[in-house]
């Protein structure tokens, strides 16, 4: 699964003391997850600051979009909605196996 991840990092600040006033990654990939969604996640400790985790999601498309201006060319969107997502803390090597390719047949 690792192969088929994409850098969504969109810029790279030209002075590091630049970089809380660039937007490092495009609009719209940022999940904020208050009080209610944490809870429905089991986070019973937040993570902290700087810290990365894996985000396993299933999304619906809600719409998509095609436009063709002059001048500008093409530009394409598609809107997801989450609808099921897990932020999972430490695994073990059976239950990422488990993830990927599910349970095998006894």
């Amino acid at each position: 699964m690792a192969d088929h991840l994409v850098s969504m990092k969109s810029a790279t600040p030209d002075d590091p003391g630049e970089a809380d006033l660039k937007e490092e990654f495009p609009w719209g990939l940022s999940l904020n997850l208050e009080e209610e969604v944490l809870e429905r996640l089991g986070m019973k400790t937040l993570p902290v600051v700087g810290q990365v985790v894996n985000v396993i999601a299933v999304a619906k498309v809600v719409s998509i979009s095609e436009r063709d201006t002059e001048g500008a060319g093409v530009s394409r969107s598609v809107s997801l909605q989450i609808t099921d997502m897990e932020v999972p803390t430490k695994t073990s090597e059976a239950e990422k196996a488990t993830a990927l390719f599910g349970k095998g047949e006894d």
